[in-house]
């Protein structure tokens, strides 16, 4: 995003802010990654030369800004530090991400010697300049008016006479803002707490609080991928250069890197489709893997982006030293059309050949999992034994899916099986859904998509097999043959070795919702055996020992060693990549598990508007800390679309959450796929159990005073 660093218009006022926040961080108020060990370790101010002898780039992000989203085509902060981990690669150096809480502070930050460089789509401007110096710019952008699509465009500036047009103060935006106001004093200018991002912004201006906003030109095309509620009308500036910031003071590090972004600049091409070979995509060092965004292939849980399909393609291309960019197309039709139209590079989707599929241009790689036809039906119907008990049934699938060969061949045997024909651009594991609750009689599934979602559900059952087994491949253009043979030696080779079988079992054979009975080990008016951690960490960052301890049952049964399907650790299941950015190691420890979650959960819980609800704020946080912020934001956004309330979780939000399974809708949410069952019955569960100790706790208190 386009922000300049402080609003301040003098040298000496900015110089003020830049001392205050220094003092702040040293009183460990402002956290960055790493603060909760050792503050002054992240202390240097060297040039390229120290930084050569530390094997070390320390990049600093706004920890605003990363709250993970579903990349579906490149967003600008992806995008730039795609290219400073290859500079940092080309050196030999460790890249290092410094999480800072607000892009207010990222300059004094690097002032201050926490980190090298920054990058956040950061503008060159005058203000900045005084502080810091940039490197050639990486990109250009405009500021572009923002409207919601429903209102008549403003297409001159003449038309924004009597209009609201909310801004940050602390964005670059807010100059141009103030410019026009200059030109036309009815302009109303509304100012926006600086902690909102870019998403939140559009929320509200989607809510119709204000008329419109600026933004980037860059990011609203990335924006415009997810979001259909917002257009962009008017361009308010000229081209503005976008750069890495250094230090004034670090002139090796600026040559190194002007001398990347120019070599960089030279390569780049304007093409944006290529329908070349593998010479050519190592050329442009990314490599476009065409996908789904579902359970099996592509997601975001947890803050981390998952998916079997994802994974092996992040080794093929670490193998090839290649950076992997994500394609989402809006449904199954257009994989094999953007593919053939150059819009990627190769389709990884748990896609099996057909007829069909095998009469395009395109080819299909060596296999990667062998799969089979299997019936799906309701739990609790008699189990479907024999293919004659498929006569007078019918079956639900897609038309263009692969199952319909196999069914053709059971009616061409003499089975009197109908087919009901779904929504093209229906999942598996949706039409699955739809069977369970009676919609459908029955469908097909592949065995291994089959398995994973008998992981996550109990109300459907594996029946019959129908096909033989099937070869699950990747697929190439026809014409790109060094790619496809790239491609092979990779599932060759790859193919039932110990990272392979790790990510297959994390994903079709381990238990995702283990949940033993509980068990009470406890005396008095004692919980857990960790009560009085709970209550030290509970009082320290606010929040009711009781309801963490609910969570802490919720996510580990109390088992310090507590390990989930994608690595979450300790008492209350944090990621270690999420425990390292506030500061902590060693999660399995109880005492450092327990802090690790609650402090994170306080973090959390500030991503939510104070205004709220004081319990809705609380079952907010709690769904949050369980599938990702994002997610929730993209439940209230559905909420308001579906005339709901979005600022009431129970009945209102949890209803949006299980929505965001569904193709229909998570295709328009920023975060994407998400098994929204899950956080609805972590809520209730954490709730239910909440209860059950307030009442536990009255009665053993009540019994103990009875005795006395």
């Amino acid at each position: 995003m386009t922000k300049t660093a402080v609003t301040y218009r003098t040298s000496c006022k900015y110089a003020f802010l830049i001392i205050l926040t220094s003092l702040f961080t040293l009183l460990n108020l402002t956290g960055c990654s790493g603060s909760g060990n050792d503050d002054n370790a992240l202390l240097n101010t060297g040039d390229f030369n120290q930084i050569l002898e530390k094997e070390e780039l320390r990049v600093l992000i706004p920890r605003s800004e990363n709250n993970i989203y579903l990349p579906r085509k490149g967003f600008p902060l992806d995008l730039e530090l795609d290219q400073i981990k290859e500079f940092a690669d080309k050196h030999n150096l460790k890249l290092k991400k410094v999480y800072v809480p607000d892009f207010d502070q990222l300059i004094s930050k690097l002032i201050d010697g926490y980190g090298d460089i920054i990058a956040a789509n950061m503008t060159v401007t005058a203000d900045r300049k005084e502080f810091v110096d940039f490197t050639l710019p990486v990109r250009h952008v405009k500021q572009q008016l923002i409207q919601r699509q429903s209102d008549k465009p403003i297409n001159k500036k003449s038309l924004l006479s009597k209009k609201t047009i909310a801004i940050k103060p602390s964005s670059s935006f807010w100059k141009t803002a103030q410019k026009l106001k200059d030109r036309n004093p009815s302009i109303n200018i509304l100012s926006l707490q600086n902690h909102l991002d870019f998403d939140e912004i559009l929320d509200k201006l989607a809510n119709k609080e204000f008329d419109a906003t600026i933004q980037d030109s860059n990011l609203i095309e990335s924006v415009k991928t997810y979001r259909f509620d917002i257009k962009s009308t008017l361009y308010l500036s000229g081209e503005e250069p976008v750069a890495w910031a250094i230090r004034q003071n670090n002139p090796l590090l600026k040559h190194a890197l002007d001398q990347y972004i120019k070599n960089e600049k030279l390569r780049e091409s304007d093409d944006k489709y290529h329908q070349t070979d593998l010479k050519d995509i190592k050329k442009r060092k990314v490599i476009r893997m065409i996908t789904r965004n579902n359970a099996a292939n592509y997601f975001l849980y947890k803050g981390q982006l998952l998916g079997f399909e994802y994974e092996l393609a992040q080794q093929f291309s670490r193998n090839n030293r290649l950076n992997l960019e994500i394609i989402v197309p809006p449904d199954d039709e257009d994989m094999f059309d953007w593919l053939l139209q150059g819009k990627g590079d190769f389709i990884a989707a748990s896609l099996t050949p057909t007829r069909e599929r095998l009469n395009k241009d395109i080819k299909f790689s060596r296999h990667y999992i062998k799969t089979k036809h299997q019936l799906v039906q309701r739990y609790n119907e008699d189990i479907i034994t024999d293919v004659k008990q498929l006569n007078h049934r019918t079956i639900a699938i897609r038309r263009n899916s692969a199952y319909l060969e196999t069914i053709e061949k059971i009616q061409r045997d003499g089975i009197k099986l109908d087919i009901e024909f779904v929504e093209h651009d229906l999942e598996t594991e949706d039409i699955i859904n739809r069977v369970a609750i009676g919609k459908y009689d029955l469908t097909l599934a592949d065995s291994h998509l089959l398995d994973l979602e008998l992981l996550w559900r109990d109300d459907i059952r594996a029946a019959l097999t129908l096909s033989e087994e099937k070869n699950v491949g990747w697929v190439t253009r026809k014409n790109n043959p060094a790619l496809l043979n790239a491609i092979n030696r990779f599932h060759k080779r790859n193919h039932k070795s110990l990272e392979y079988n790790l990510s297959y079992k994390k994903y079709f054979q381990t238990a995702a919702h283990a949940n033993p009975e509980e068990t009470r080990d406890t005396t008095n008016t004692s919980l857990s055996p960790y009560d009085d951690m709970v209550k030290k960490y509970a009082k320290k960052y606010e929040f009711d020992w009781k309801l963490i301890t609910a969570q802490m049952y919720q996510e580990s049964r109390f088992d310090p060693d507590a390990t989930s399907w994608v690595g979450a650790q300790g008492l209350l299941q944090v990621m270690p990549k999420t425990g390292e950015e506030f500061g902590f190691t060693n999660l399995n420890d109880p005492e450092t598990g327990l802090h690790a979650g609650i402090k994170y959960m306080q973090w959390v819980q500030n991503r939510f508007d104070h205004e709220l609800p004081v319990k809705d704020r609380m079952w907010f946080t709690l769904a949050a800390y369980n599938a990702g912020i994002g997610h929730v934001r993209d439940a209230r956004h559905l909420a308001r679309r579906m005339g709901w309330n979005a600022n009431r979780w129970f009945n209102n939000v949890e209803r949006a959450m299980l929505l965001l399974r569904l193709k229909k809708y998570y295709r328009k949410a920023r975060f994407g796929f998400v098994r929204g069952r899950e956080p609805v019955k972590y809520v209730r569960n954490i709730k239910q159990h909440y209860e059950a100790y307030n009442k536990l706790l009255a009665t053993d208190v009540a019994s103990l005073n009875a005795t006395q």
